[in-house]
């Protein structure tokens, strides 16, 4: 049950959820999954539904130890960095536990990364092997020669088992490596570079531990868990530890199109789901969504990644009445979720407040803080900064103390960049990204207010708001507008659109521009680097 409560201090209110209930960790993640692995040798792990093929929790664990002892024998070893880089498919598992056996630091990386992107990582994490897909292989390998990297790169999807899981007589006997689990990094995440370049967002076995562990009664037992995220989000290294410990069974695709995801929900009887919410909305939209009414038995459904409208959710719940539809809020800097409403006790409660991401988990404590100083904690109903502490806690940004140092308030608060509130029921609400509110002729203006608006044409697919820099008035509100195919949508269309149903300041006197498509990070969440180079050359071309 996510309760939640909230107290005053002597610096003001906290809000803190209910109290952990981890069991302490007191040896690596890795000699704990071994063991759970063993002890569930006989239950269903994942199916892998591209295949139609089904893994046993024995058989995973066979298979990623034979991996350990490859591994080990081509020199990885406790505290080297192997960055691997693979779709969901049936081996994609295999190394990130046998890395985790080993006590060999994970790096995830996505297959859409520019070459730029790869090769910072690479030589900032010094990674010793890189295990990817077949597709991504040669850019990787490009990558790898231009630098003059000698990692070796290996392939995941092809040949695996002969290369990767061969037979041992070492394998009767395999004892996973201890480590520092307060000290030692598990996984290196990347952050988001919606703003600037990637970082390496350092977990430890312990913070991992505690965010699977905090947030583990979010699923059951007999679960049949859909989920389309790839390894690079933290939600599918999550979803695999959380599998191993607690159990449910893991599907894990690809997405090709909505039809397909409706088909594994029918063969697989999926009842959980997981997923971004454009996504999301493909499947409710489907024209031949009422042909699969065993949708319609999904028990929990997460929309996480961006925000969904107050229209979008109203929208889902209508198509899925008896589904728990949450509009989730995760950080990867605290591992997974940090807020969500119980599917039980709080079922009907995340009904009525259609816009909350929920009340805090357990472990976490928040303070709203005013904006200007972030010394002065605010109450309920107050709009503020989210500031956020939690044993799941990320443990830096990789290499980069002065990031990490800037990250943090002097008291060790995390700073989230959030603008935030609490209602009267500890009940948390994003309003928009601090780093992202425009000031125009001093008044501070929410871009996702005026997407919000924009979206609600029926021509319009996508949509974002950022500033066009202005000497004398600041930021003018400027969208980025993604039209559906074969429709009429003017510039001036939106622009009045706007005018109309929008404020004064929030007018979009930077203009409009229209896009195929918005660009994406890997998370889902939209690059504003990328758009921001488009401001650049717009500011360069009208002065």
């Amino acid at each position: 049950m996510a309760e939640c409560s909230v107290y005053c201090s002597d610096s003001g209110y906290i809000w803190k959820g209910k109290d952990s209930t981890c069991e302490p960790l007191t040896n690596s993640l890795g000699i704990l999954l071994l063991k759970r692995l063993q002890e569930r040798q006989n239950e269903i792990f994942t199916i892998d539904p591209d295949t139609d093929t089904t893994y046993t929790c024995g058989e995973i664990r066979e298979l990623a130890v034979r991996c350990a002892i490859e591994l080990r024998s081509r020199g990885l070893k406790k505290g080297d960095v192997i960055t691997i880089c693979v779709k969901n498919h049936r081996y994609s598992t295999v190394p990130f536990l046998a890395a985790i056996f080993l006590g060999v630091t994970v790096s995830v990386m996505h297959e859409i990364f520019n070459k730029r992107e790869m090769e910072r990582l690479l030589v900032l994490f010094n990674s010793k092997m890189i295990i990817c897909d077949s597709n991504v292989q040669q850019k990787l390998q490009e990558v790898c020669d231009e630098m003059n990297l000698k990692i070796p790169v290996a392939l995941s999807d092809t040949d695996f088992e002969n290369n990767f899981c061969k037979r041992s007589d070492l394998e009767t006997n395999f004892e996973a490596v201890d480590v520092d689990v307060d000290k030692d990094i598990l996984i290196l995440l990347c952050s988001s570079g919606t703003t600037g370049f990637m970082k390496g967002i350092g977990h430890t076995h312990k913070t991992f531990y505690h965010a699977v562990c905090d947030t583990s009664h979010v699923i059951n037992k007999d679960d049949r868990f859909l989920s389309y995220s790839p390894l690079v989000w933290n939600s599918q290294a999550w979803q695999i530890i959380c599998t191993v410990l607690f159990g449910s069974i893991r599907i894990a695709a690809n997405w090709t199109n909505s039809t397909n995801a409706l088909k594994f929900i029918k063969k697989y009887k999926v009842n959980y789901m997981i997923s971004n919410p454009n996504k999301f909305m493909d499947i409710c939209t489907n024209p031949n969504f009422e042909d699969y009414p065993e949708v319609k038995n999904l028990r929990v459904a997460w929309t996480r990644g961006s925000p969904n409208t107050e229209e979008q959710m109203h929208f889902y719940r209508s198509k899925l009445p008896k589904t728990h539809v949450m509009n989730a809020i995760g950080c990867t800097e605290m591992s997974m979720m940090i807020a969500y409403f119980d599917s039980v006790t709080e079922y009907e409660l995340n009904k009525s407040k259609v816009w909350s991401v929920g009340r805090l988990c357990p472990g976490v404590q928040a303070k709203i803080v005013d904006t200007a100083t972030r010394t002065k904690s605010l109450g309920p109903n107050q709009e503020g900064e989210l500031l956020l502490k939690a044993k799941c806690m990320f443990s830096g940004y990789y290499l980069n103390p002065d990031a990490t140092k800037n990250a943090f308030t002097d008291d060790g608060w995390y700073i989230t960049g959030d603008l935030a509130k609490f209602d009267d029921d500890q009940c948390l609400y994003i309003v928009g990204r601090l780093k992202e509110i425009l000031k125009y002729n001093a008044i501070m203006i929410s871009p996702s207010e005026i997407e919000y608006i924009i979206n609600q044409h029926p021509a319009v697919k996508d949509s974002c708001v950022m500033g066009f820099p202005h000497p004398i008035s600041g930021d003018l509100p400027l969208a980025f507008v993604v039209k559906h195919p074969d429709v009429q949508l003017t510039e001036d269309d939106v622009i009045k659109l706007v005018e109309k149903n929008g404020s004064d300041p929030q007018r979009l006197r930077g203009g409009v521009v229209f896009l195929p498509t918005l660009p994406y990070t890997a998370t889902g969440k939209i690059r504003k680097s990328e758009l921001k180079k488009v401001i650049e050359e717009l500011v360069a071309k009208r002065t």
